[in-house]
C-alpha cells in the first residue's frame, strides 16, 4: 500500500474546548498505526487545510469544524478521494440538524426542542412539562464551555437562551435534564465499540450493553459518521437509556490505542480499495 497516502488533519483549537491535547492525540496516533503499516501520512492543522488545502493524498483523516473546512473536504470528496468523516458526516453532527435526523430515525433522545435563540420557548416548555433542562449551541458543536447551559427552570432557560442570542449564536437545543447514571461511549464504524459508567458505576439490572452499541450504530448511521462517542444516560431503575450527546470523532482517552487500531484497520481497507480500482 506504500502508492497510497494520507492526509490528516488536526482539529482547530477553538472547536476543541479543554480537549486539545486528547484531539491532538488520537490523530497521532492513528497516523503513527497508519504508518506503521507502510502507508505515508502528512499531517496538517486546520489552519493549513483551511489557507492552502494540502497534496494529492488520496485519503483523508479529518477531525476539522469549520465550515470552512467542511467546504474544503466536499470539494475532495468531488474530486474521488476518501475522507473519514465525511464533510456531510461533520455537517449533520451540528445539534440541530442531528437532532431531526435522530428523531427521524427513532433514536431515544431526552424531549429536545430545536428553537431560534431569539424566541420565548417558557410556555412551550411548560405545556411539554420541561423543568430542568440543558440549553446547547446547535448551529455546530461546542466551542465554549458557555456552549452548553444547565437551567434549573423554564425562566433560567429563557436567559440562557437570550444569553446565546447576544452572543450570535442563531439556534439552540433545548433537552429536558433526564436524572440517571452517566455512560461515556466510543465507536468506529463496526469494528469498535467501547462504553463505561462515570465514576466506575456498575450497570443496573436491565441495562442491555449490546442494545447500546446498536443504538449508538444507528445513530451513527444515521448521521453517516464512521468515528464517533457520546454520552448516555440510564435509568438505574429499569436500565433503559437514551442519547444525550454525540460527536464526530472525540478524542477516545479511556480507549485511545484500541480505537486507533480500529480507526487504522478502517482507513487501510479502503486503501486496497483504491489500489484495486
Amino acid at each position: 500500500m506504500a502508492s497510497i497516502s494520507v492526509a490528516a488533519i488536526l482539529r482547530a483549537a477553538r472547536f476543541s474546548p479543554n480537549s486539545v491535547a486528547s484531539d491532538a492525540a488520537i490523530l497521532n496516533t492513528v497516523a503513527a498505526e497508519v504508518r506503521r503499516r507502510g502507508v505515508g501520512v502528512n499531517v496538517y492543522s486546520e489552519e493549513q487545510f483551511i489557507e492552502s488545502g494540502i497534496g494529492s493524498e488520496a485519503i483523508v483523516m479529518a477531525m476539522v469544524r469549520d465550515p470552512r473546512s467542511i467546504s474544503r473536504l466536499a470539494a475532495l470528496e468531488a474530486q474521488g478521494r476518501l475522507v473519514v468523516n465525511s464533510s456531510q458526516a461533520i455537517a449533520q453532527c451540528a445539534r440541530a440538524t442531528m437532532t431531526r435526523l435522530f428523531e427521524r430515525e427513532g433514536i431515544p433522545m431526552p424531549p429536545t426542542l430545536v428553537v431560534a435563540t431569539n424566541v420565548d420557548i417558557r410556555r412551550q416548555l411548560e405545556e411539554m412539562g420541561i423543568g430542568a433542562c440543558w440549553i446547547k449551541r446547535a448551529d455546530c458543536q461546542t466551542i465554549h464551555k458557555e456552549d452548553v447551559a444547565r437551567a434549573r427552570h423554564p425562566q433560567e432557560a429563557q436567559e440562557i437562551l437570550s444569553e446565546f442570542f447576544i452572543r450570535n449564536i442563531p439556534v439552540a437545543t433545548v433537552a429536558a435534564h433526564v436524572p440517571g447514571l452517566h455512560i461515556k461511549f466510543y465507536g468506529v464504524a463496526n469494528d469498535f465499540f467501547h462504553y463505561y459508567f462515570s465514576g466506575n458505576g456498575a450497570a443496573p439490572a436491565g441495562f442491555d450493553g449490546e442494545r447500546l452499541r446498536e443504538v449508538c450504530s444507528r445513530a451513527a448511521r444515521a448521521v453517516d459518521t464512521v468515528v464517533y462517542g457520546g454520552d448516555a444516560i440510564v435509568d438505574p431503575a429499569t436500565g433503559d437509556f437514551c442519547i444525550v450527546c454525540f460527536n464526530d470523532w472525540p478524542g477516545f482517552a479511556p480507549c485511545r490505542p484500541q480505537a486507533a487500531k480500529a480507526i487504522c484497520k478502517h482507513v487501510a481497507s479502503h486503501a486496497r480499495k483504491l489500489l484495486r480500482k
